[in-house]
């Protein structure tokens, strides 16, 4: 099964730039695939022997805007995103490490967890940071966004392309989780194992029991 990665994120946080830094570069790219929606741009892709469907949100591009007009932008690029990662099984979400957290990255964030996707957190424009300002933005990232405490936190330049790589690699590895087929047995231990933390709810005097999952 193809693999599908949305690449989402606010206004000019460089998803675009993200996206030419892995398909400029001599890696087999099959045919280009008309749009999955109006608001989003496909491509299919191979990465390491492994065929991927990248989803970018497309045409919301403008440089510069602000006042009413920024929060409309806002807003679309919310909504664009809701679609992008309904379609998806794995979001790399980029943020802009050097302008800080915004409200509409929070918003994007708060999308992947409502749909329940993988996610991949990519600090992107890193290159204009010192070490001490990437641990101190990944540190407002898992201060500001603890409902993604399990995605990871990679530091990236789509305009040199370091951290581009490790990027799909590591949502690669995000669409094998995806995935593992736990084993019954196994389901039925943790459930077991739960149950002797918090037991199940009384109901009409008897103890509520799990025979399966």
């Amino acid at each position: 099964a193809v693999g599908k990665v949305a690449v989402v994120g606010r206004p000019n946080v460089g998803k675009s730039s993200l996206l030419n830094a892995l398909l400029g570069e001599e890696r087999m790219v099959v045919n280009p695939v008309a749009g999955t929606t109006r608001d989003s741009v496909a491509c299919e892709y191979e990465w390491r022997g492994e065929k991927l469907l990248l989803i970018d949100t497309a045409g919301i591009r403008r440089q510069a805007a602000g006042g009413e007009e920024r929060e409309e932008l806002d807003r679309a690029a919310v909504a664009a995103a809701r679609v992008a990662i309904s379609q998806c099984h794995v979001a790399l979400l980029l943020l802009d490490a050097y302008q800080g957290l915004t409200r509409a990255d929070l918003a994007i964030a708060g999308l992947v967890t409502e749909q329940q996707k993988s996610c991949v957190i990519v600090a992107n424009k890193a290159d204009r940071l010192d070490a001490a300002a990437r641990r101190a933005f990944s540190d407002s990232v898992r201060e500001r966004m603890p409902w993604l405490d399990y995605a990871p936190v990679l530091h990236a330049s789509a305009l040199t392309g370091a951290g581009v790589d490790e990027a799909l690699d590591t949502a690669a590895s995000a669409l094998a989780w995806r995935r593992t087929k736990v084993p019954k047995r196994r389901l039925n231990e943790l459930f077991a194992r739960a149950q002797l933390l918090r037991p199940l709810p009384v109901v009409r005097g008897a103890r509520l029991k799990m025979q399966y999952a």
